[in-house]
Order: structure tokens, then sequence, then C-alpha cells
């Protein structure tokens, strides 16, 4: 089957060669784009087969700890798969810390889904042990890349002082800053030419306001020479099928094509690696759509930097139903949508695949060195900065677009230069490194009722009210209450213990009976937490047996 999917990928890109040089550029029905001349095309599209492989997918983590021997572990499974691997690897890893969290005392962090929370200092150190963990393992690979991206969201938590705008755009700039600082400190280390660290936000359309979310890329913005990855959805956008919808979801309506537009790419800083997790294809087709927005808008497409998934992630918790795309299947779904036109048609550099963290050891045999191609190569930031040259001197740019891909320019060209100093200076791979030091490398777990909390687990397309959660014998246990993910009117529970190292052990999902709406937890009365549903059930979680009751037994 998988022979046959690519055979079918390579098909359609075929075909979109052939309309790039024999028919028209511009789409019927589809006007001309901001201030330009009819396209005329003499480049191909170009098929990498070794990206679109399974196995070529990178791993990123809903990070609930900051226990720096696991983390540096993680890292290390990282550098050894890429050490074992033949040829120079490029690939990204996110690193998802949970929603901002905004101290009354000041300060700023992040959740770590129910977790935390955890200062950006505690977090900064936290993935210093990462990248080193990567540094090391990789070993006698002098040339595979990794970008770390370090990750937050959208989402609007408890009454938090970090859901006004203006808190919004003082956490930007602190997470932006403390990106900066991590690039500073793997080029003082030596091992920048190798680990590079950019911004990352999950901003999904059903998590909060689009005015709250450009108020976060704004600040963000304001420590320069900083990209921000994108790895949200685009919920409610329009689409061949739909192409008069326009964005957002119930909750949040006020979102418009030029709000996720902005969000992820026409901001200076922003880089989409749009998550595709429906199987039947549709995210894929907004985000080809929005591209395609781009270009009659904007006068130039969107560039993706890959695809983002959580196959993995559903194979833990076995709560997906339609959205446990894997990254093989996200990557020809958006290849062949955005092939569509041959104004969109590209190139996707990375896959990657979000899980919880769990113990694991890192395995494979060592690459002979027969199998190293320890032989220079132009790197990728410098190679971007060069394609961006090119379309800046040849395309017809909106001006909005135009001051974005300039901004986008000077920063791979900004950090080209800090990877040629690095590469000049090495840091031995089993050099011990200096670690940024951190008042305290323990997240204070909150126990109790939170209301719109978060949790690992919870599947796309679910709507959570309110997170109960307790350390118990065996590590801490978490509930979560709300919708299905298949049925917004139908309540559902989401039960997950993990190990005292925050490692998932049990989870599982309970939906309420069918004529019970959203559910909200009230309280807790010895083992039986009271769950109330929005059309006036009345029910009981059984925390010893996990069981769903009508009456208190």
């Amino acid at each position: 089957m998988a022979k046959f999917n690519t055979l079918l990928l390579r098909l359609a890109l075929v075909l979109a060669i052939v309309a790039i040089f024999t028919g028209s550029a511009i789409q019927p029905g589809v006007r001309q784009a901001y201030g330009q001349q009819p396209y005329q095309y003499t480049f191909p599209v170009f098929f990498n087969q070794a990206a679109s492989s399974t196995s070529s997918a990178s791993t990123s983590y809903y990070v609930t700890t900051l226990n720096t021997g696991l983390l540096y572990s993680l890292g290390c499974e990282l550098g050894t798969r890429d050490k074992n691997t033949p040829g120079a690897q490029d690939s990204v890893a996110v690193l998802a810390f949970g929603y901002p969290r905004c101290f009354a005392g000041g300060g700023y962090g992040a959740n770590l889904f129910g977790f935390g929370p955890a200062s950006t200092g505690n977090i900064r150190t936290a993935v210093e042990y990462f990248a080193r963990g990567y540094y090391a393992c990789s070993d006698t690979d002098r040339f595979s890349n990794l970008v770390i991206g370090v990750g937050t969201s959208n989402y609007q938590g408890s009454n938090d002082v970090c859901n006004t705008q203006a808190k919004a755009t003082d956490h930007g700039k602190a997470w932006s800053g403390m990106v900066r600082d991590l690039n500073q400190w793997a080029l003082n280390q030596g091992i920048l030419h190798q680990v590079q660290f950019y911004g990352a936000n999950d901003i999904e359309l059903d998590w909060n306001t689009p005015a709250w979310s450009r108020a976060w890329v704004t600040g963000f913005e304001q420590v320069s020479g900083n990209f921000m990855l994108h790895f949200g959805d685009a919920a409610g956008c329009p689409y061949e099928a739909y192409p008069h919808w326009s964005c957002g979801t119930a909750n949040y309506p006020g979102w418009t094509p030029e709000d996720v537009w902005y969000v992820s790419y026409g901001a200076p800083s922003a880089l989409p690696l749009p998550l595709i997790y429906l199987t039947n294809g549709v995210h894929a087709k907004q985000w080809a759509y929005l591209s395609r927005y781009s270009v009659i808008n904007h006068g130039f497409r969107m560039d993706f930097t890959g695809v983002f998934t959580q196959w993995a992630a559903c194979q833990q918790n076995g709560n997906c139903r339609s959205t446990d795309n894997t990254p093989q299947a996200a990557y020809q779904q958006l290849t062949y949508e955005l092939s569509k036109w041959p104004t969109t048609a590209q190139y996707l550099r990375w896959q990657t695949d979000i899980r919880q963290i769990k113990q694991s050891g890192v395995g494979g045999a060592l690459k002979s060195q027969d199998e190293l191609q320890d032989v220079e190569q132009p790197h990728p930031t410098a190679e971007r900065a060069a394609d961006l040259g090119l379309i800046l001197h040849t395309a017809d740019l909106s001006p909005e677009m135009r001051t974005s891909l300039e901004s986008k320019q000077r920063t791979f060209q900004y950090l080209a230069e800090m990877v040629a100093l690095s590469r000049a200076n090495p840091a031995e791979k089993d050099e011990p490194l200096l670690i940024s030091p951190a008042p305290s490398l323990r997240a204070e777990f909150e126990s109790g009722l939170i209301e719109n909390g978060e949790m690992p687990g919870i599947p796309y397309g679910a709507r959570i009210t309110t997170v109960w959660q307790s350390v118990v014998e065996d590590g801490y246990l978490q509930v979560g209450a709300g919708t299905s993910a298949d049925d917004p009117q139908r309540g559902a529970l989401y039960v997950l213990l993990s190990s005292a190292d925050t490692t998932p052990i049990k989870s599982t999902q309970i939906m309420a009976p069918e004529n019970c709406g959203p559910l909200t937890i009230t309280g807790q009365d010895g083992h039986l937490l009271k769950i109330q549903s929005a059309n006036g059930c009345g029910l009981y979680l059984d925390l010893l047996s996990w069981d769903l009751l009508t009456e208190p037994n």
C-alpha cells in the first residue's frame, strides 16, 4: 500500500509539472494576485522520496517534566537516529510545554499540561539538556541538523493574568527572548551549526481570539532574529468544496483567512508547520487553500516547512477517531493539495510526529565509516536565505508580504552567519557543555479543580471545561471533563494516570450517556468526583474504579 501511495503521489506531481509547462498558471475563476502579471514558470517540482517515508519523521513531545536526565536521553535518542542514518539529516523536534503562564509576582512560563507551571528560565535549561543530548549522541555525524521548536499555545487557560492582550504581548516577548538566549548559548558552546532554536506556538482557532493570538505574535516580534513555528490548525477555513467559508469556530467565530495567514506566515517571524491530523484530508485542503489565498492577496504562496501529526500520541491514548494521520499520509496529502495549483506547489522540508514522553532506551547499530557522508554542504539556513533573495527579486509582492519575506531573509542570513562561526569552532562531541543556571528545575504540580485546565492526551476537537488532578500513590491522576471530539453536544471524561516522572501509565475516555451534554466537574466527595452536564445530568466518577455512575455508591 505504501508503494502504491507513493506511486500515486509521484503521478500527481508529474501532472503538476506538466501543468506548469503546458497550462496557464492562473486558475479559472481566480483573480490575479496582488499587482502581478501572469506567472511564467520554468522550474519543476521536486519530490524527495526520503522525506516522504514514515521512518524519516522526527519525534516531537508533549513536555510534562523538567527532568534533565530524561530530556537529555530524548535528545540523545534523536541524535543517535541521525548518526545511524546514512547522509546528513535535517529535522525538527517541537517540545510543547503547554499553555502560557503569567505569574502574579512577575515572570512568564508555561503550564506543562497540568504538571507545571514552569518558568522560561527552567524551560530554557530543560531545552539545553535536550540539545546537549542530541549533539553528544550524534557523535561522528558532524553535518546533520536539528531545529528545536520551543512550544507553547494560544489556549485560554484558567483565570490567569495571561488572558489579556497586553499580557499576551508580554508573554510573546519573554518567549522570544528565551529563544534568542538559547541560540546565543548554542553559539557560545559551539553546537549551533547542528542545533538551532525557534519559538513555536500551537495556535488553534477554537482556543482563543484572533486579537489575543495576534497580540502574542506581536510580542514575539519585539525580539529580532527569531523564527516562530506555527504548528496549529485552520479550523473552519475554506477549501475547494466550501470556498465561501470564512475561518473560526462556534466558540471563536471572529477569525478570518487574513488572521490565519498572518499568524502562520504573514508575520515576519512566522513559519507554518501545520497540523495535518484528519485522515480525510480536510486539514491539508484548508492549508493548501490558504496558500492559494496568499498568492491571490499577497503575491506569493505560503512556504510550509513541513507537516505536524499526532499518530504516536493517538497510539498511546487510543482516543482518536479520524485524526490519527501518519506523518507519511499527512506529507502526501499536503503535497498533493499544494500541487493542484502551480503557484502553490512546493517541496516540504520536514515531517514530525508528536507523542507523550516515555522512558525509552537508545538503540541501533553504529554506522560504518563507509556510510558516513562526511562532506560539508551548504547549511539549510544559508540555502533558505538565498532562496528568499531570489523570490524578493522576481516576485511582485504585496507590501505586507515583502516586509515579511525581507525580515525572514535577514533572520535566515543572521542564523547562517552564526552557524558559520559555530562550524569554525565546534565543540567536541564528548565535551561537557555549560548549562544555563535556573533557580529550580522542579515544577510545582497544582492539585485540585482547575477551570479550563489542560492535560496531555486530549483528542483534537474535544473541548475541556474543567480538570481535576491530584497526587496519588502511583504518581499523578488527572481527569478532564468536557465534550466528545466527535460530537460537541455529547459529554465526555478523559482520565490519565501518570508515573512519578510524569510518563503515562494508563488512560481512557469515558462517554457520558447520549442524552447528557458537555460535562463539568463541580467538586469531590471522598473517592467520587461530582459531575454535572449542561442539560442537567448529575453524574459521579469513581476515582478507584474509573466507573461513571448515575448515583453515588
